[in-house]
């Protein structure tokens, strides 16, 4: 399934709440009923939706919230870049080995302090921002794709 498909029943579900049922979202987007149950369960092995009860309701995980924010947010254009290297910070080594999270700890800490400067300079704030990114992108857990999203953000502006 494609991305734009992924987020786009991630976000009906988002919208509809605790009764959302995935199967039935998916197949009012128009997809049949084969591809909406291997959409549903793909989103859940990626761990963005948890299945709530037999009947089929399910939820967004943490995860599948941080990625929804993350795309809204870079849409938008709304993220603050202070608050998203805090909430990297807070995330912890998002299953990266020690060596890789030291590095990715390093980097928000650099970035971080030296946004503090009265004028940023461009060329470490780029290389700050390409280093996370890179750090993300290496990072098993889900929830690191939504934080990957809204750095990436950053790095086109």
């Amino acid at each position: 399934m494609s991305d734009e498909t992924r987020m786009e029943l991630l976000r009906r579900v988002s919208q509809a709440g605790e009764s959302a049922n995935a199967k039935s979202e998916a197949i009012a987007m128009g997809l049949d009923r084969q591809q909406a149950e291997g959409l549903a369960v793909g989103l859940m092995n990626d761990g963005l939706l948890e299945m709530v009860s037999l009947s089929g309701s399910v939820r967004l995980t943490e995860a599948g919230k941080g990625l929804i924010a993350g795309a809204e947010a870079a849409a938008t254009g709304t993220d603050d870049l202070p608050k998203l290297l805090e909430a990297i910070a807070k995330a912890g080594g998002l299953g990266l080995g020690q060596r890789d999270a030291g590095d990715l700890a390093a980097d928000v800490a650099c970035l971080m302090a030296h946004l503090q400067r009265s004028r940023p300079l461009d060329p470490v704030v780029r290389s700050c921002l390409a280093a996370i990114y890179g750090a993300l992108d290496k990072a098993p857990e889900p929830a690191a794709a939504g934080l990957r999203v809204r750095i990436n953000a950053f790095r086109k502006e």
